[in-house]
């Protein structure tokens, strides 16, 4: 199918106004393959049965032109990494800000549970914190913390390449966090192993370090905290997730867009 083909364009109208009543109906949006199959219902198209990205790609873009350029959905978007096999959930975060939290969570240097990523902010469109939306013009991606990195998204950005830059950060923070972990881990064994030679007689005890859970609280803690303070990338942005981020196209999906 040529993309000037007048058929083409008429069916890309038809394509934006589907979407604009799926913005009035406040209707689920259709998947990559729904979009594609009503498509070769058109017999002129001619479309192969296999899922063409480009012309996907323009299908979904004449979709969200009709329901809203610059809108994302984030129960939508919390679906898709639940699919993704992440866990995610979207919060209420104060006001009527609605944050979309993914991954694992991990205590930081106070303590505190931290997820692996956080995106928004957005907004509750519906009282009772309901059907949460946030705007790409505002729409920020890093990993769940006080002082971290965030990165940005284009102001239309397509559905993959926004599902695939949330768990871009997740593996990324994840890997970090198990880093960490296995570095506190060989601290408690190095401190431990320090700590017995000029005491032997605890080594009686019937605890050792990684089974007493106020000391594994407070090391974490502590070596969370240093690391915070002086490891020199703590807040740059990593190479492959800003490249990710400004990413303009993308292998076509099976999720939900917003």
């Amino acid at each position: 199918m040529n993309p000037d083909d007048p058929r083409w364009r008429q069916h890309l109208d038809l394509i934006t106004a589907w979407g604009q009543a799926s913005a009035a109906h406040h209707s689920t949006p259709p998947t990559d393959q729904q979009l594609w199959a009503v498509s070769r219902v058109g017999a002129d198209l001619n479309l192969p049965e296999p899922i063409d990205p480009v012309l996907l790609e323009a299908l979904r873009a004449a979709f969200n032109t009709g329901r809203y350029p610059t809108r994302i959905d984030l129960q939508a978007l919390a679906d898709a990494l639940h699919q993704r096999g992440y866990d995610a959930v979207v919060e209420h975060t104060g006001g009527n800000t609605a944050t979309l939290y993914a991954g694992s969570q991990f205590p930081d240097r106070h303590g505190d549970l931290r997820w692996s990523a956080a995106a928004g902010p957005g907004w509750f469109e519906h009282p009772g914190h309901q059907r949460p939306f946030a705007d790409s013009s505002e729409f920020a991606v890093g990993p769940d913390g006080d002082d971290t990195w965030t990165v940005t998204v284009p102001d239309h950005p397509m559905w993959t390449v926004l599902v695939e830059l949330i768990v871009a950060v997740i593996d990324e923070v994840n890997a970090q966090r198990a880093r960490f972990s296995q570095a506190v881990e060989a601290a408690q064994d190095a401190m431990w192993a320090a700590f017995a030679a000029r005491y032997p007689e605890v080594t009686t005890g019937d605890l050792a370090p990684g089974a007493d859970h106020a000391f594994v609280t407070e090391a974490t803690r502590l070596l969370a905290g240093w690391l915070d303070d002086n490891q020199p990338d703590a807040r740059t942005v990593p190479t492959h997730i800003t490249a990710l981020a400004t990413h303009d196209h993308a292998a076509p999906d099976h999720d939900p867009h917003g």
